[in-house]
């Protein structure tokens, strides 16, 4: 599976609420040694943002 497809089905994942999105950011570090690719740190901070946002009321968001 390349990369690209990773991304892909973590987006999905994550478009559907499922825990499998953190599962593959976990695997993912465990594969980079724990360093995290810029790649990776990128979709992780969409990630927690989308997190963050679902449990903020829009009004108290910080942009």
């Amino acid at each position: 599976m390349a990369l690209s497809d990773k991304i892909s089905s973590f987006w999905n994942a994550k478009q559907s609420d499922s825990p499998k999105a953190r599962e593959f950011v976990k695997e993912s570090y465990k594969k980079a040694g724990g360093r995290p690719t810029p790649e990776l740190e990128r979709v992780y901070g969409e990630y927690l943002r989308y997190e963050r946002d679902k449990t903020t009321p829009k009004k108290d968001r910080a942009r």
